[in-house]
């Protein structure tokens, strides 16, 4: 496994997976940094500073075993979809 920023851990005696990274800007399909072999179970995303008076809510999901969708959707911006910086957590075997 990785440790940094983003990485991976494996547990070698379940094959489960846990990934984790930031995103400067998110909006778009992005890679795991490893593929997951059996598949990703859930990506948990969130903010990783304030928008000022903004309400941001951080979304995204797996797109497939090597990448999932990332974005940010704020009230600021009547609702639309943007790119706001995030952090992801991933699992999955």
């Amino acid at each position: 496994g990785s440790i940094q920023d983003w990485g991976w851990i494996l547990d070698d005696s379940t094959g489960f997976i846990m990934q984790w990274g930031t995103l400067g800007n998110s909006n778009g399909t992005y890679n795991f940094p490893r593929a997951f072999p059996v598949g990703c179970f859930a990506v948990f995303v969130t903010n990783t500073n304030a928008q000022g008076t903004q309400v941001d809510n951080a979304f995204g999901y797996p797109v497939s075993n090597s990448q999932f969708f990332a974005a940010t959707k704020s009230s600021g911006m009547a609702n639309l979809v943007n790119n706001f910086p995030v952090a992801w957590f991933a699992i999955g075997r």
